[in-house]
This record gives structure tokens, C-alpha cells and sequence, in this order.
């Protein structure tokens, strides 16, 4: 049998001498997962030093900067692997016929050579595919320099064009904000767009009068000024991060950044195909461009000026407390790192699931005096329940005085909630009437396909099966961020009775009849709101397989259900035919107190401003 991969399959076509096996395909052999192999690496020798001291200058090591862009594709070569693997092993072919994922070609080239699989090549594609890659590489110092400079030129003139900052006020705290959801609620019943988990802790320092600077952070190449103008418009100080950097660099910096390329240039002369491998498969084929892109001026060269920049600003201006919504990005690493420069009191936020392992918050080398080239963390993290404070210190390298259970934020007002938005009310302005409701939350943004491939196969099993079913509406929720409306929904599955979301979160649960997920807190959320769970399970070779302990925990706990692609339907009927009914009992509460501190009261002001350092 021959296995021909190519991007995308012909429609309807069939061929007696081959199988064709798209992404869509391969994603299927293995479930999106984070690997704990990733974590084992930063301490790894490469020519007698650690990644981690490769990085190093003046007891910080930059490695923690750039972890976070190493590791999707270091990920994306595990899963390839894995399901390339999995695929073998499932339709066992003598012979790999490729015509595209060119991009993967070593990691083809070894599993076939491994395997005695013959491999053919479409030679005049892949040639094409290469010239292309050499170009992209060639003109993207360049390409990045002009990106940059025009994101930093048009950023900061929406600031200068809507407000004049003086100094912050003395005793100030720091808030860094990143994504802005759409049309969140507040406890007056009032929706509107505010800002990802840390508005709640805003709104609140507001209404005690704590003095307040709050800073955006843009994580996109190209720069956004949506995000930045909204914030600009409320009555929160804010700038953007540019505020801080649009003066030139030092020269001392210069050196600094000029040394460390010098150190990355000469630690990839070694062999890194020992560093990064998996399962006996080379990723340093796959890495390699990644190395060198973090050289250049969106990554290192600009994170180490930040860094310069608001030791400076701290100097003279130094905050009470510095408190962040995600404060494992790059971005925030650096105000981590400044931070711990004046002793100033730095607080983050669980944003989200934490998995096992989870490459953000797992890293065995954390930042102390002993450690000074450890990951450098908060001074204090909130999460969301016992469990997530149990698995960082057991699983992790927390201390336990490290975390503090808080709940999320911004699931504080539940109750509240519930009893402010009306259901008739939800439906009449959705204008939806006499239906059954399937919400679906998408786990990563669907504009950008190759990084959505799992939510991609779950829509399209749902619009093939139930797509044109007359009592049935699929609202489907746009992950915060997502260039995704109405129109994409439409051209991508035409006639169908699948709505795009435009209300909030709490409207769109209250309305549901059952969520189906592949991967997303909206379940844990969802639970809250009594709303039967479904978690999606793709996974041709493991039809237990779950994204991490959350989902097997809520299934085993009976607050969830798991369904194989071709059990979706069947589920989702017995559910509408109250064959499976949700179980409301105390199991339920215990289980939501244990894992998001569910009906606990928190004094969130509180433990901000405890044991604030001096």
C-alpha cells in the first residue's frame, strides 16, 4: 500500500494505487497535547554549557524570553511524529509518496528511513518549496526591522494622538492587559468589551481608589491599534508598551544583545540534533530557523531594550506592585525581570487550564537567589482552585507561599449573573425561537487554520451530520482574538444552521443546551452553569484520550460526557432525549469548588497588598 500526503485532498477523488492523507487526516492520529520532553531541554549541555547558560549574561539568562517561541515548534514536531507514527503503524504502506508538507521532509525522511518505507518525492515541488523558504529566510531580517519600526511608529502615535501621561502618582500599581473580549458582563447587567481576566481587579482598585497605571501589551507582528485605542478611550491610564522604548537603546545594551547573537551563533555549531530529538527523530531541522529568528529585532533585540528601558522608568517611578494577566509571555517576562531588579512585588494570574505538563508554568528551573538563572516567575500567582495550586507544587517547582486560590476573576459575579440575564430575552435577541442550542467554543482561533485543525474536523463532522437539522442551532464562539465572523462562518460551511456568536459568554451558556468542546475553560464554565459537557475525542488510536487530567476528572466525576467523532451525534440526541441527564447533586460543587474555588468568598484586595516587599 502507498500513502500519498498532500496539503489538501481532491474532492471525491479516489485512486486504486494510493491513499491520499491530508492535514486534516493526520490530525486524527494523535490529539493536540503539550509534551513534558521540552521541559528536560533548557538544562541539557550543548559544548559543555545548558541552554540555559548559552543564554546567560549578567546572571539573567534570556533563555525564559524566547522559550515561548522555541516551544510551539519544538510541539508541532512532537505531534508529526507522534501521528506520522501513529499513521504508519494503522495503514502499515510500503511506500510514502510526498507532495507537500515539505516543511517536514527530514522529519518524513528519518521515520521512513527507521521504518524500511520507501519514500518518493515530488522533487519539482519540493525544489520550489525550498528556493521560496531560502528567500523568505534571506529578506526576514530586513522584512522584521520595517515591521517593527512601522508597528512601534503606528502604536505610539495612537497614544500621542489621545493622551498626554505625566508620571504615575506615587504608590501606583501596575497593570499589563493583553487580549480585549467582546461584549463581557458586568454586575450591573450592563455588556460591553472589557479586558481578559484582570478587569475585575481594575474596576475594583478603581472603585478603593488605588492609584493606577495599566500598560498594553501587543504580542502580533504587525502591531494593533483596536486594542489600544479602546483602552485609551476609558477612564484607566493607560500606554502602550512603546511608551517605554521609543527612545534609542544604549550602547551597553547594544553590547549586551551583539554578545548574546554571538553566544547563539556559536552554541548551534554543536550538535543539536542530541539536544532536540524525539523518539529517536531529529528536531533541529525544524528548530533551526527558529534559533535564528530570535535573534532579530521582534524577539531578544527589543525584550533586552524593554528591559533597559523600564529599569530606568522604575528607577524613578517605582511601582507598589506589578499584577499580570499573562505573565508567562515574553512581554511580561520582561517587567518580571525589571521588577525583581528593585524588589518590587509582582502578582500573576492563571489565564487559563493548566495542563500536565503545561510548557508555561512547568519549567524545573525557577528563579531564586541561589538559582539567579532560573525562569523567573511572580512573587505570587493567583489560580483558580486547589487542584491547579496542588499540581504546580507537586508536578512543578512552586513553593506553596508562591500561590494563592482566588477563582478566576471574572467568575466572581456568577450567581449574580444568573439572575440579572433573562433566557427569553437571550433568544428574542438572537432571534432564535423553538430550538435546541449546541454551543461550541473554539479552542484556538479558526482564522488561522493550521493551528486549528482540531476545531476545523469538529465543525465539519457537525455540518455534515447535523448542519441542516430545522430544530437545531450550532452558536459557534470565536476564541478572544479571532478574525472570525458571521460571513467567515458562512463561507465555510454555506446553508447550515451554524450562528456566530455575538453575545457574551454568560448569555451564550444561559441559553445552551449542551457545549461541545475539544478544548477550552468554557467546560469548567459551563459546569457552572449546569450545562451538559461533551468533550471531543478525534483520536483514531486512543478512544479514551482526553487533552489533559481536567477533561478525564469531569468525566469521571459524571459533569461531562466524551464522544468519539463518530459518536457525536448519538450523544448529542440522548442528551435532547434525556437519556443522559446532568447530575446536579453536591458531587458537582465539591468538584467546582476544588477546581475554580466555586462559592468561595475571596478578599481579592487583600492578598493584592499583603506583604507587599519594600
Amino acid at each position: 500500500m502507498e500513502i500519498k500526503l498532500c496539503h489538501k485532498k481532491e474532492p471525491n477523488k479516489k485512486s486504486s494505487k494510493y491513499i491520499e492523507i491530508d492535514l486534516l487526516d493526520l490530525e486524527t492520529y494523535f490529539d493536540f497535547k503539550e509534551t513534558d520532553e521540552y521541559n528536560d531541554i533548557p538544562s541539557k549541555k550543548i559544548g559543555g554549557k545548558s541552554l540555559i547558560e548559552w543564554f546567560a549574561i549578567d546572571d539573567i539568562s534570556y533563555w525564559w524570553l524566547i522559550s515561548a517561541n522555541i516551544f510551539p515548534r519544538f510541539n508541532e514536531g512532537v505531534l508529526f511524529v507522534e501521528r506520522f507514527l501513529n499513521l504508519i503503524k494503522d495503514k502499515n504502506p510500503s511506500c510514502i509518496i510526498l507532495e507537500s508538507f515539505f516543511d517536514k521532509y527530514s522529519l518524513i525522511e528519518q521515520i521512513c528511513k527507521k521504518n524500511n518505507i520507501q519514500l518518493k518525492v515530488n522533487y519539482r515541488k519540493k525544489i520550489l518549496f525550498d528556493f521560496k523558504l531560502k528567500f523568505t529566510e534571506y529578506i526576514k531580517p530586513i522584512r522584521y526591522r520595517k515591521i517593527l519600526k512601522k508597528k512601534e511608529k503606528k502604536r505610539f502615535s495612537i497614544y500621542n494622538q489621545k493622551n498626554n501621561f505625566p508620571n504615575p502618582p506615587n504608590d501606583y500599581t501596575l497593570v499589563t492587559g493583553i487580549n480585549r473580549r467582546l461584549n463581557l458582563p458586568t454586575i450591573n447587567g450592563e455588556i460591553k468589551k472589557q479586558d481578559f481576566i484582570v478587569q475585575p481587579i481594575i474596576d475594583l482598585l478603581k472603585i478603593n481608589n488605588k492609584p493606577l497605571l495599566c500598560v498594553d501589551l501587543d504580542y502580533t507582528s504587525k502591531g494593533t491599534t483596536e486594542f489600544l485605542s479602546e483602552r485609551l478611550d476609558t477612564d484607566v491610564d493607560w500606554v502602550p508598551i512603546e511608551f517605554f522604548t521609543h527612545n534609542p537603546m544604549s550602547k551597553k545594551t547594544k553590547f549586551k544583545i551583539k554578545q548574546l547573537q554571538n553566544n547563539i551563533q556559536l552554541m548551534i555549531k554543536n550538535n543539536m540534533d542530541e539536544v532536540f530529538n524525539y523518539h529517536g527523530i531529529s528536531l533541529w531541522p525544524l528548530l533551526k530557523s527558529s534559533f535564528s529568528d530570535v535573534s532579530l529585532d521582534p524577539y531578544l533585540p527589543i525584550y533586552i531594550h524593554q528591559i533597559e528601558k523600564l529599569e530606568e522608568f522604575f528607577s524613578k517611578h517605582r511601582p507598589r506592585v506589578i499584577i499580570q494577566a499573562y505573565e508567562v509571555g515574553s512581554l511580561a517576562k520582561v517587567f518580571e525581570i525589571a521588577a525583581k531588579k528593585f524588589n518590587i512585588k509582582t502578582i500573576g494570574i492563571q489565564h487559563g487550564i493548566l495542563n500536565e505538563p503545561e510548557h508555561d508554568y512547568m519549567h524545573k528551573e525557577i528563579y531564586s537567589r541561589e538559582n539567579p538563572l532560573g525562569n523567573p516567575i511572580p512573587d505570587s500567582t493567583f489560580v483558580f482552585g486547589e487542584y491547579y495550586k496542588k499540581i504546580l507544587i507537586t508536578d512543578g517547582s512552586y513553593q506553596s507561599d508562591q500561590l494563592i486560590v482566588t477563582g478566576n476573576p471574572s467568575w466572581h459575579q456568577t450567581e449574580t449573573f444568573k439572575k440579572i440575564f433573562n433566557h427569553d430575552q437571550i433568544l428574542k435577541n438572537y432571534n432564535i425561537f423553538n430550538k435546541k442550542i449546541i454551543l461550541i467554543p473554539l479552542s484556538f482561533r479558526i482564522a488561522y487554520a493550521k493551528n486549528n485543525v482540531s476545531d476545523r474536523i469538529v465543525l465539519n463532522k457537525i455540518y455534515e451530520s447535523m448542519g441542516t437539522q430545522k430544530d437545531l442551532i450550532v452558536i459557534v464562539r470565536p476564541h478572544p482574538g479571532d478574525e472570525f465572523d458571521q460571513t467567515t462562518l458562512d463561507r465555510l460551511y454555506p446553508n447550515s444552521n451554524f450562528k456566530c456568536s455575538q453575545a457574551s459568554l454568560v448569555e451564550d451558556l444561559i441559553i445552551s443546551d449542551i457545549v461541545l468542546i475539544t478544548y477550552s475553560t468554557v467546560a469548567l464554565e459551563a459546569a457552572m452553569f449546569k450545562k451538559p459537557v461533551i468533550y471531543v475525542n478525534f483520536n483514531k488510536t486512543k478512544k479514551s484520550q482526553t487533552y489533559s487530567k481536567t477533561p478525564s476528572l469531569m468525566i469521571e466525576n459524571g459533569i461531562a460526557l466524551s464522544a468519539t467523532l463518530e459518536e457525536i451525534k448519538d450523544t448529542i440526541n440522548n442528551i435532547f432525549e434525556k437519556k443522559w441527564v446532568y447530575d446536579y447533586n453536591s458531587k458537582r460543587d465539591s468538584f467546582l469548588k476544588y477546581f475554580i474555588n466555586y462559592g468561595e468568598e475571596v478578599d481579592m484586595l487583600k492578598i493584592i497588598y499583603q506583604k507587599t516587599q519594600d
